[in-house]
């Protein structure tokens, strides 16, 4: 369900990279509805809220009486305002690529269903290239009489991991073209909503050069950076005074006194404290695995759930993954994986020495995430500075006490878990009994260290 525009603008904050990027809308729309240069490329990782910062410029542009236009006087000194109201269409393309999207479009836009000879009456077939063209001038005046000047097409992105074909890439794309194309003379500007990994061209894969070679001539690039999103918890969400920064910086140094391998730069620490910030850079990966994440409200909601917790606990994976878990299960697509975690959690961890079963429990919600979230299985090391497991006994060492747990948890629990690696860079994950394969066993050399050989009472 879409928020109100008015529930939008209540609790929207506007950063500096948003504001800048509204400005370069306004500056393209103050003319309107004089003939556009092409559309936008809108790109950022899922998440970052594109779609949603869209939405809230949307606000303005119907409205230009409004007296908060105010807020975007420091990125628009010149005043770029439309010269008249402008209102904005917001698609959603479907993700199914069986749909057909030109006849999709067509109906989306206001076209009346085509009746013209030649053109297929079968539901499932899609319009041909020329049909399509033929049947935009009518949606672009249909639009032009209901003052639409932003014209958003949004989720195309899970439409394109879906689609199997090059050649079906290609005619999409030609059809997204002749949309952006096709607007563009009335004043309105297309907006193209993408994820960043469709148009990024380091390792360029066949659906970035299609789309540069079909859509390149007609679009120009915006990018969102997750930056904002640290912007907006340093200055809104968890806003700091410099005494609460000096203190917040100490508590970065006992933890790497703790963890002398955590080596977070100590400003991105104090910006986005109290949430880890690998609990930050999960965020975004989630939300291609749960559509209905949301970082920001995760994060608002934890930094409230934390207020009244020690100073030096910080919001980390484990807390992540409790809030997550039900609807991991819910999507269906982790039951094998859900069904190791819970395997360990009630028949293994119970039995540990009762000095380390609280930790035990951490390290198996570290490991679960990561099985789900991640392609490199998490190490020893990486799991004790990602759920901050130390002790407060300055002598025992917190990276060994993370192996020592793990390595018993192995023994006791190897049928669920997979392991690889020595020392503090062996890499745990768990086991897909879907897709179960031979898997390391605890070696005896590995046991027998005097670094992992810790006791516990």
């Amino acid at each position: 369900m879409e928020a109100s525009g008015h529930s939008i603008r209540e609790t929207y904050v506007l950063t500096r990279e948003t504001g800048e990027i509204c400005a370069r809308i306004l500056r393209r729309l103050a003319c309107y509805a004089d003939s556009q240069p092409g559309g936008f490329f809108f790109t950022g990782e899922r998440g970052v809220g594109k779609t949603h910062l869209l939405r809230y410029l949307g606000t303005f542009l119907e409205n230009l009486s409004d007296p908060e236009w105010a807020v975007f006087e420091p990125f628009l000194p010149d005043n770029a305002q439309p010269r008249v109201p402008v209102n904005s269409l917001f698609i959603n393309i479907p993700e199914d690529p069986s749909v057909p999207l030109g006849r999709f479009l067509a109906a989306q836009l206001g076209t009346p269903k085509p009746s013209a000879p030649g053109i297929s009456e079968k539901p499932e077939a899609d319009l041909s290239e020329e049909e399509f063209a033929a049947l935009i001038p009518e949606a672009v005046s249909e639009q032009a009489m209901r003052s639409v000047g932003m014209l958003v097409l949004d989720n195309i992105s899970r439409r394109l991991d879906r689609i199997a074909t090059p050649e079906s890439l290609e005619r999409e794309f030609r059809l997204l073209k002749i949309v952006t194309d096709s607007f563009a003379p009335s004043g309105v500007l297309v907006v193209l909503i993408m994820d960043e990994q469709h148009l990024k061209w380091e390792n360029a894969t066949g659906i970035q050069l299609t789309l540069m070679n079909s859509l390149g001539d007609s679009c120009d690039f915006i990018w969102l950076s997750r930056n904002h999103i640290v912007e907006i918890i340093a200055s809104a969400l968890a806003s700091k005074n410099d005494g609460q920064k000096l203190a917040i910086r100490g508590i970065l140094n006992r933890l790497r006194k703790k963890l002398p391998y955590f080596g977070t730069k100590a400003e991105n620490f104090i910006d986005l404290y109290p949430i880890h910030p690998d609990v930050f850079y999960s965020l975004f990966r989630l939300r291609s695995l749960l559509p209905g994440f949301s970082p920001l409200r995760f994060v608002q909601g934890a930094i409230d759930a934390m207020s009244g917790e020690p100073a030096e606990r910080l919001v980390t994976l484990d807390f992540l993954f409790d809030r997550i878990v039900d609807d991991l299960r819910a999507s269906g697509k982790y039951t094998s994986l859900l069904y190791a975690y819970d395997r360990l959690q009630q028949e293994i961890v119970p039995f540990l020495k009762p000095a380390v079963q609280a930790r035990a429990q951490l390290l198996l919600k570290g490991i679960a995430f990561l099985s789900i979230c991640e392609s490199q299985p998490p190490s020893v090391r990486a799991l004790t500075n990602s759920l901050l497991i130390y002790h407060d006994a300055d002598f025992l060492p917190s990276y060994s006490m993370t192996s020592a747990i793990l390595m018993e948890l192995e023994q006791k629990g190897g049928k669920y878990l997979v392991a690889e690696g020595e020392k503090q860079d062996r890499r745990y994950r768990l086991l897909d009994s879907s897709n179960r394969l031979g898997f390391p066993t605890v070696r005896d050399l590995l046991a027998n260290e005097d670094e992992f050989a810790l006791q516990f009472p």
